[in-house]
C-alpha cells in the first residue's frame, strides 16, 4: 500500500445524508478534484480508519469568492475526525 498524498485536518463538519466534510490546513490540489479515493485517516491518538472520500469544492468566503478543494468522507461522523488528523490517499477509485 503506497500513500501518495496527505492533508492535515483543520476542522470537520457533518453533512446530513452525505457523511463528513473536512477543511484541511491547506487546500487539496485541483488535480484531485471530482475523483473518489480509498483513504487512510490517522488521528492524533494513533487510531487508523480506512474510508472512501471524494474531492469537491467548497466555498470558504462568499464575499471574497474564495473556494477550497476538500475531502468529503462517506459513512463517518465529524467526531471520528478530530483536528490534526492526517488523511492519506491509498488508491484512486475513479
Amino acid at each position: 500500500m503506497s500513500l501518495r498524498n496527505h492533508v492535515v485536518v483543520k476542522e470537520s463538519f457533518d453533512i446530513t445524508g452525505r457523511g463528513v466534510g473536512i477543511i484541511p490546513i491547506e487546500s487539496l490540489p485541483f488535480s484531485l478534484f471530482r475523483k473518489r479515493y480509498r483513504v487512510l485517516l490517522e488521528t492524533p491518538n494513533g487510531k487508523r480508519i480506512e474510508g472512501i472520500a471524494s474531492v469537491e469544492s467548497i466555498l470558504i468566503s462568499v464575499s471574497k469568492k474564495q473556494e477550497s478543494f476538500t475531502f468529503f468522507l462517506e459513512s463517518l461522523k465529524s467526531n471520528d475526525i478530530p483536528e490534526n488528523t492526517k488523511i492519506s490517499i491509498i488508491e484512486e477509485l475513479y
